[in-house]
């Protein structure tokens, strides 16, 4: 079991960069760990029938079965096979009997949506017991630009510095 809510936040562990099947079974063991962190991005990604459990994302136009769905990946720019629907299955499979909470940090805007409707689904059937906390790292800094806004912006930032 994990150790009882806190009213100290400064008693609160949590366990960063869980990007992989094998390292959320791990940190789920721990119980010194009370908030298991996500981070998600969006990205294609090739696969032979489904995307994870609920077939969430955007299958792209003219490319045989390949999708653009939430991937636990700290970048779209670096590849994930692990989809944030399976690394919610396997999340919400062993918190079962735990009440370990978790942060999921955003950092691609496309990934938002898909991943809330996913996350929905789980707080209807009541099966994330723990605290949500979630954060976005979305938006270019100052002088930033990321290409996937480009639709968003009249004028790219580049453009408006010139």
């Amino acid at each position: 079991m994990s150790p009882p809510c806190s009213e100290n936040p400064s008693e609160i562990t949590i366990a960063f960069r869980i990007d992989t099947p094998t390292m959320l079974r791990e940190t789920m063991d721990l119980e010194r760990v009370n908030v298991i962190n996500v981070d998600v991005a969006y990205s294609e990604t090739t696969v032979s029938n489904k995307i994870g459990n609920r077939k969430i994302g955007h299958r792209k136009i003219g490319k045989d079965k390949t999708y653009a769905v939430p991937v636990v990946s700290r970048s779209a720019y670096r590849s994930s096979s692990f989809t944030f629907d399976d690394f919610l299955a396997t999340f919400v499979k062993l918190n079962a009997y735990r009440e370990k909470g978790l942060m999921v940090t955003f950092r691609d805007p496309r990934a938002v949506v898909p991943t809330l409707i996913l996350l929905s689904e789980e707080y209807k059937y009541e099966r994330i017991k723990g605290p949500l906390i979630v954060g976005g790292e979305v938006l270019p800094g100052p002088g930033g630009y990321r290409p996937q806004m480009g639709s968003v912006l009249k004028v790219s930032p580049y453009e408006v510095n010139l």
